[in-house]
């Protein structure tokens, strides 16, 4: 019988099936072996591109490196959430580079309007510091502080204060005195931010002077209290406020106005030390902490720490005795030094304010008459190059006061410590 070779119906899909898939299976093969060609081809290309571009971006970043660059950011930029300029890190600062004028310039706070062109002006010749006159920081503050800190010498800039103590925003310090330390602290830190918004960075206070009956700071509300503990405890919690926004504080007047009828006569003797060191002195003591970055010392005649009718402002031993009971970080401000009657001063302002720098001051404050009146400026540039005033002094004192304004984010670090 002949052998049947007929596919049986029911093998025949089976059969197609298969031949199917096979088909697909070489299909994908060619489709993968066709997209990994065209992957090894772009990637033949790309990476010698890729490689070209991160060798020529790593030399360039030598070359910049080598010429001094940093890729950290250029001075004066801030955030539009931060008033003040913060400067730049970057580059620090050698004082030994700076010429006898920039060092007595920084030395010197002034009072100022608050115009554009003195703001400007001031700046541009590193002035230390700018004391906003009156009771009200103008509108224009914030705008003329950003174009001026933009012309500062060495990308220092200045202390911007207020003395603005009483206000609508800010209660005296007789009201402020019946209140709790935290109660304090929470009103001073929300003035604090209404001045560093308008463009300042320092207020003129708080005042740790003890209150009299009769004397001319208590008239004026400008005493906590008559016991120098509870001054103590209000002036802490005062500066902290301010410090929680960043504001420097300045703890005035050094060793103590309070008791004064008139503070315009301030260098007649008021208390031997003996009295003022249970009172005024301790009050001033217990007040300087971390918040504090400026002690202002008043023209004070204390018998038993100033020489005999030398004001404590000028007094190398009422200086060095502030000095110890601060510590060296806390800068002490000379009061207005035009205000100091002569005694075996100089008949001009000009001397006192080098006299006051030679004692132990770091800074002096005074009042030009205009944007070319640079004589105590002047006065104490000349006395650094002539070698009355030590070169090596006076590099540290500005050391300080550059220290305490890099804490603030007002100046660049020093490239060596004092």
């Amino acid at each position: 019988m002949a052998e049947n070779t007929t596919t049986d119906p029911v093998d025949a899909p089976l059969e197609t099936h298969r031949l199917s898939d096979e088909a697909r299976d070489r299909t994908e093969v060619a489709n993968k072996k066709e997209q990994r060609g065209k992957l090894e081809k772009f990637l033949r290309v790309v990476i010698p591109v890729l490689g070209f571009i991160i060798l020529t971006y790593t030399i360039v970043l030598g070359i910049l490196f080598l010429m001094g660059w940093t890729a950290a950011p250029l001075p004066f930029t801030q955030k539009d959430d931060q008033p003040n300029p913060v400067v730049s890190s970057a580059e620090k600062i050698d004082l030994s580079t700076w010429t006898p004028e920039e060092l007595a310039a920084q030395m010197c706070m002034i009072y100022i309007s608050g115009s554009r062109s003195d703001i400007t002006g001031w700046a541009q010749q590193g002035i230390g510091g700018m004391v906003i006159s009156g009771n009200t920081v103008p509108a224009t503050l914030k705008a003329n502080a950003s174009d001026a800190a933009k012309k500062a010498p060495h990308g220092v800039l200045a202390f911007i204060a207020s003395e603005a103590l009483e206000s609508e925003e800010l209660s005296s310090a007789a009201d402020l005195g019946k209140l709790t330390a935290s109660e304090i602290e929470n009103h001073t830190s929300t003035y604090g931010a209404t001045l560093r918004s308008a463009g300042v960075n320092c207020i003129l206070g708080p005042s740790a002077d003890v209150g009299h009956r009769g004397g001319a700071l208590t008239k004026a509300n400008m005493t906590f209290s008559d016991d120098a503990d509870t001054v103590a405890i209000c002036a802490k919690a005062w500066a902290a406020g301010m410090g929680k926004q960043q504001i420097g504080t300045v703890l005035k007047h050094w060793p103590g106005l309070g008791g004064y009828a008139d503070i315009s006569d301030a260098v007649v003797a008021y208390k031997p030390l003996s009295d003022l060191e249970s009172t005024e002195v301790r009050a001033f003591k217990q007040a300087a902490d971390r918040n504090t970055t400026m002690v202002m010392v008043g023209h004070v005649v204390v018998p038993g720490m100033t020489e005999p009718d030398i004001p404590a402002s000028v007094s190398p031993a009422a200086l060095s005795y502030l000095r110890r009971d601060v510590g060296d970080t806390v800068i002490i401000l000379a009061d207005d030094v035009q205000q100091i009657v002569p005694t075996r001063l100089a008949e001009t302002s000009k001397y006192a304010a080098v006299e006051a720098i030679d004692a132990g001051a770091d800074m002096v404050l005074f009042r030009p008459t205009s944007l070319g009146d640079t004589a105590i400026i002047k006065e104490i540039a000349d006395s650094i190059s002539s070698g009355i005033l030590s070169r090596s002094l006076v590099e540290s004192k500005v050391a300080r006061i550059l220290r305490a304004k890099a804490s603030m984010g007002l100046s660049p670090a020093l490239k060596s410590t004092f």
